[in-house]
């Protein structure tokens, strides 16, 4: 076989599929298609693989990757509580240039332009699939591109999608929606809920002047408990821990005199549903209204997203929160929460800096990271 004729190379995860393709077919490889496939395709059981086709650079003409625009300025660093804001506070470290440094800014989707039998968008098609969106949202993506973009450049298909996906995603969910005070956080261990608190907490209070404080229900994460603690003495603000269920609405009723407050939840196992019940509970005794974010992080596979966003149907959350952006290869699989359970984005995080590494999930922003910035 020779490198002109397509390869299939198979691997647990992206990126070390990616790797194989390289190593055996030059850093100048074109990616046909990225797929999933179960264990048992393997002859394993369980789990799932990366499946990645490939084939070297003499495969077709190969046009190029375009070197993506500097952004000129950075998303609006609105507060979505606007009537605090004084100008000039509340700032954000310009998002697509953070990302811009996780692994996935080396891996193009180099697409043969003279190929026969290639379909119109099959540049698209494969840079949305190699960044590990869904088929069905990629195709669902692609049919409104043809509505809007018929005969048109390349460029405008590009800018086509841009469009598609801003509208899909809507604008970015407030940190509490307005009447309300109280900013829940759930998600798996290990998902970053602690740190983002840490984040939007020390911004809050040393930015934006407000009188926040923390409640914590997780007993289980000495270390998570020890994260908010220290941040919440440094920048002197109430940390309260609640253990039983019952107690909330007395620890919120204690705090009210706070116009924030910060609510830190138990690691959840998508498996355990006793726990996704008992927290529901928890927080329908809080005595008021909440606006409840879910941290997941942005490499999070396809079945492990869907089984945790089904398992948090009862919380009735109002937003996701994708977290660790920078260590994500590929980042299409967060996008499942907006397209297909109806939820959109709040805040995402980009690295472990507090109080930098966090930003607005604007819709552009999160467009031009997925498909790539267009060039001026």
């Amino acid at each position: 076989m020779t490198q002109a004729e397509p390869r299939t190379f198979q691997a647990r995860e992206l990126h070390e599929a990616l790797a194989l393709v390289r190593r055996e077919l030059g850093p100048e490889a074109m990616i046909l298609e990225t797929r999933r496939i179960p264990g048992r395709a393997l002859g394993l059981l369980g789990g799932s693989f990366v499946q990645v086709t490939a084939a070297g650079p003499e495969f077709g003409a190969v046009t190029p990757p375009s070197k993506p625009a500097r952004a000129t300025s950075g998303p609006n660093p609105s507060k979505p509580t606007s009537s605090r804001q004084e100008s000039g506070t509340d700032r954000y470290e310009p998002l697509a240039a953070a990302i811009r440094r996780r692994p996935a800014a080396n891996v193009r989707a180099h697409a043969p332009t003279s190929k026969a039998g290639l379909s119109r968008f099959a540049r698209l098609r494969r840079q949305l699939l190699a960044n590990m969106v869904p088929r069905e949202i990629c195709e669902r993506w692609l049919s409104s591109v043809a509505h809007r973009a018929t005969g048109r450049s390349p460029a405008a298909q590009r800018h086509a999608l841009r469009e598609v996906i801003c509208e899909a995603l809507g604008d970015p969910v407030p940190l509490v929606w307005p009447g309300t005070r109280v900013a829940v956080f759930v998600g798996p261990s290990g998902a970053g809920k602690s740190t983002t608190i840490a984040k939007l907490a020390t911004r809050a209070v040393l930015l934006e002047g407000r009188r926040a404080a923390v409640v914590t229900l997780d007993d289980e994460r000495p270390g998570g408990v020890a994260v908010v603690s220290a941040y919440a003495r440094a920048l002197e603000i109430p940390c309260v821990s609640v253990r039983w269920a019952g107690t909330l609405a007395r620890a919120l009723r204690s705090l009210r005199d706070r116009d924030l407050v910060f609510l830190d939840t138990c690691g959840l196992r998508p498996h355990d549903d006793g726990a996704v019940v008992e927290l529901g509970q928890i927080l329908a005794q809080a005595g008021e209204p909440t606006t409840r974010h879910l941290c997941v992080t942005a490499s999070t596979r396809q079945q492990e997203l869907d089984r945790l966003l089904a398992a948090c149907a009862p919380l009735a959350l109002d937003a996701a929160l994708p977290t660790k952006l920078d260590e994500a290869v590929a980042i299409g699989t967060v996008f499942t929460a907006p397209a297909e359970h109806d939820l959109c984005f709040s805040f995402v995080t980009t690295g472990p800096n507090v109080p930098d590494d966090i930003a607005p999930a604007h819709a552009t922003t999160l467009a031009n990271a997925l498909i790539g910035e267009e060039a001026e």
